[in-house]
């Protein structure tokens, strides 16, 4: 979560797809240069699967597994998460930095419920998941490692 924050910061864009790879799984040219479209080719192709599978166990050990949203509420608050956040889905119990949004967002997450919902003002605090309190507290604590 941390590189991909550290990535919105620095490129000022929400990377699609980060996999944890070592750095001879970086396809790189003669100078010692990243090549692109060789990168993208060994994703699309399935060359970095095992990356990708890594990455999920990692996601779902950190932010525990998806939990679909409940009740036409939640269902539209999941929405919106996942149009400001640029994913597919998004779980009731996840929490809007741990999913990747920036403070940046929050502006743009609240607009957008005030506009989905016809709410004049939402507050701009720190955003909790689109699922309640209660199914929140079922997430699983992060290991030491990634506290």
């Amino acid at each position: 979560m941390a590189i991909r924050s550290s990535t919105v910061m620095h490129w000022g864009f929400r990377p699609q797809l980060i996999l944890p790879v070592t750095e001879d799984e970086i396809p790189r040219g003669n100078l010692g240069k990243i090549q692109r479209s060789r990168l993208r080719t060994a994703v699309e192709d399935g060359s970095l699967d095992e990356a990708a599978r890594r990455s999920d166990e990692v996601s779902t050990r950190f932010l525990g597994g998806h939990v679909a949203p409940e009740g036409d509420v939640e269902t539209a608050l999941a929405a919106i998460y996942a149009r400001v956040l640029d994913t597919r889905t998004v779980s009731s119990t996840a929490s809007f930095f741990d999913l990747g949004g920036t403070s940046l967002d929050v502006l743009r997450l609240k607009l957008e419920i005030q506009h989905e919902f016809g709410i004049e003002d939402v507050p701009a605090r720190t955003p909790p998941g689109p699922g309640t309190s209660p199914r929140r507290s079922s997430r699983p604590a992060a290991p030491p490692s990634c506290r």
